[in-house]
């Protein structure tokens, strides 16, 4: 597994507090490296910043609440597989239901 590296870390408060200028700098750095036990970057990234999207974040520490869908869906494997058809979309045969990039797709090109 990759380490998160501080300067690594620096970066990506600076990014989430683009997304959250509410955020304290410390505090954010602080409750990412809570997250970022047995993570890697890019998994702590998309956690990270799937977490300060979500307007019920309303603080820094809401990073650490690691039990949320945001952090769930960083889990994965070591091989991938396409879903099961319990798993896809009904729209896009072969796309995740709860993430079609083809329902995306439809839904960007309706506005």
């Amino acid at each position: 597994m990759i380490t998160v590296t501080r300067h690594q870390a620096t970066a990506l408060v600076t990014l989430l507090r683009t997304i959250r200028s509410d955020w304290d700098e410390r505090t954010t750095l602080d409750a990412l490296a809570v997250a970022a036990h047995n993570r890697n970057l890019p998994d702590l990234a998309y956690g990270a910043i799937a977490t300060a999207l979500d307007p019920a974040s309303r603080t820094p520490r809401a990073l650490t609440f690691t039990d949320h869908e945001h952090w769930r869906r960083t889990i994965r494997t070591d091989t991938w597989a396409p879903p099961t058809r319990d798993q896809e979309c009904a729209t896009h045969p072969g796309g995740w239901a709860d993430h079609c990039a083809g329902c995306r797709a439809d839904r960007l090109a309706a506005h």
